[in-house]
């Protein structure tokens, strides 16, 4: 019979000096043995701002990934427990026929950015306002980038302000064609007849190639223009997402394309930045006073570069090795806190990863190793207990060898690419703290 030991906040670990071959075993046993050499340890948890998050990789390595997929993320919202929270994007666009020629005479009649809808997060019932500017900046290749990147911005070329989102509604185009939900940004036509218009005569060298076109026309920041209301989800690379010029010139109307394609020769850079303000609004945390000593009975994760949750584990200096003891199987489990300001949307999966004085960083083990790949999913329980399991089997043992355990940083799986924010139970929460349960087997 299998029986698990359950270990709260102060836990108890039961180590052996073992080598890593010897985790998993089959056998567990049903009751603990009489030597058994015991130590309370405290675990703490609290919460911690991460400062940037990694978002886009060299352009090489990011090619070789797939390219700059994902959802790009636009608007902001103000959340009573997280503050406030903004997100914009940075893309370069690609001539989707090289060397245009706008013919003789032409005036630029208008010109529209279509978004393509992938989702929303907050109050899509609020109006909402977006600008995009040009970028006044080569984006370097060579250059990884984080999301606190601050862009250089040129003119503003485009708006869309106090509109209502629709993120489920599918839109018609040009009158007669219906496509997917889709927001649809009026841009400068003057802009576009100077840069375009004026000069695309099918021999204008900075539109002969993408290569050259993407240092000529750099690209598009778009940001929020609003204080509160929703985050919105784009999906670039779908079909709908383009800018379109539409022109007459003396031979009648035409139009020339813009997109953000990524199966081309030249892979437009795009992703996402954001910044969020803790200390001007209401919330329930304070990053400034989060007990690191004694730990908290609530914690936080927020994606975009927000804040982590972190556990402190103490050192295992003090920890006899018990030769007829191994640990077979190890797992934390992290309550969800229920009833807390509007219910924020909790990330469906989260990662453990080692905190170090720059942030999170690396992967445990346990995420790395074996197909279970540490968990971190989401258990909806009854009553709306809801809990994240991870394993840690490799982690402990190692820490249990080594005598000490680095912090590990609680964040999200998709950390650039989503606006998730999750509330915690921390390792004080009278009723319902973070456990760690742990299978052993006596030899």
């Amino acid at each position: 019979m299998k029986r698990a030991i359950i270990l709260m906040a102060p836990f108890l670990f039961i180590a052996c000096e073992k080598d890593n071959g010897e985790i998993g075993l089959d056998q567990v046993i049903g009751g603990l043995p009489d030597n058994l050499i015991d130590t309370s340890l405290s675990v703490l948890s609290f919460t911690q701002s991460v400062d940037s998050v990694l978002v886009a990789v060299n352009y090489d390595s990011q090619r070789q990934i797939g390219g700059y997929t994902g959802s790009r993320l636009a608007g902001a919202r103000i959340d009573a427990d997280f503050g406030r929270a903004e997100a914009g994007f940075v893309s370069q666009m690609i001539l989707n026929q090289v060397n245009p020629d706008f013919g003789s005479n032409p005036v630029v009649d208008s010109v529209k950015l279509y978004l393509n809808f992938s989702g929303s997060y907050g109050d899509t019932t609020r109006s909402m306002s977006l600008e995009v500017y040009e970028l006044a900046q080569d984006l370097d290749r060579d250059t990884s980038y984080y999301s606190s990147f601050k862009p250089v911005d040129g003119l503003k070329i485009g708006e869309k302000l106090n509109f209502m989102p629709r993120p489920n509604s599918a839109i018609t185009v040009d009158d007669t064609v219906e496509i997917t939900p889709t927001l649809v940004l009026d841009m400068d036509k003057a802009y576009f007849q100077q840069k375009f218009a004026d000069v695309g005569n099918g021999a204008f060298p900075s539109l002969a190639t993408n290569e050259d076109f993407v240092q000529y026309f750099k690209g598009i920041h778009v940001k929020a223009a609003s204080e509160d209301g929703s985050i919105l989800y784009f999906n670039l690379n779908s079909v709908n997402s383009k800018l379109l010029i539409y022109y007459s010139n003396d031979s009648g109307d035409d139009r020339i394309a813009l997109n953000f394609a990524q199966d081309r020769s030249t892979v437009p850079m795009s992703f996402s930045i954001f910044s969020q303000n803790y200390s001007s609004y209401p919330t329930v945390f304070n990053l400034a006073s989060q007990d690191s000593v004694n730990g908290e009975m609530t914690t936080y994760v927020q994606s975009m570069g927000g804040v982590a949750t972190v556990l402190k584990f103490p050192d295992f200096e003090d920890l006899n090795s018990q030769d007829d003891i191994v640990i077979n199987r190890a797992f934390i489990e992290i309550p969800i806190q229920r009833g807390v300001s509007s219910g924020p949307a909790p990330s469906g999966n989260l990662q453990l990863r080692k905190m170090t004085s720059d942030g999170p960083g690396s992967l445990i083990d346990d995420f790395i190793f074996g197909q279970a790949g540490g968990d971190g999913k989401l258990r909806v329980g009854e009553l709306r207990s809801n809990k994240y399991v991870f394993e840690v089997t490799q982690h402990l043992f190692d820490a249990i060898n080594k005598g000490k355990s680095s912090n590990l940083a609680v964040v999200p799986l998709n950390r650039g690419t989503t606006a998730n924010q999750t509330i915690l139970k921390g390792g004080n929460d009278p009723v319902d703290p973070v456990r760690l349960i742990v299978y052993y087997t006596k030899l």
